[in-house]
């Protein structure tokens, strides 16, 4: 984790920093002190991934508001209630292996 907090460390001021690994294009946006990951096709946009990741980060922090994520201690539990508020614009606009990872977190 370390490498990835050394790495959004030097994240443009977009906030969003792309890298990419065979045929995935990875994603990091900073925001606030989190970090949002998400991977995608080479085959897609940056531009529409970057959208993508600003629209969910921002529907993020409409849901989980400042007094929330204050008190938040790494449990992940405390984020499932709001599992299908997200469900709809990753199914719609991600790839398979994003949902994946994001259900995998959920669902844990």
């Amino acid at each position: 984790m370390s490498a990835l907090t050394s790495f959004a460390g030097e994240l443009s001021e977009t906030g969003l920093r792309n890298f990419e690994l065979d045929k995935k294009r990875f994603t990091i946006k900073k925001a606030f002190d989190y970090l949002f990951i998400a991977n995608s096709s080479k085959k897609y946009k940056e531009k529409k991934v970057n959208r993508e990741m600003e629209a969910l980060t921002e529907k993020f922090f409409n849901v989980y508001t400042k007094d929330i994520l204050e008190d938040f201690d790494g449990e992940i539990s405390a984020l499932q209630e709001c599992e299908e508020c997200f469900k709809e614009e990753i199914q719609d606009s991600l790839e398979e292996p994003v949902k994946d990872f994001w259900e995998g977190i959920i669902n844990r």
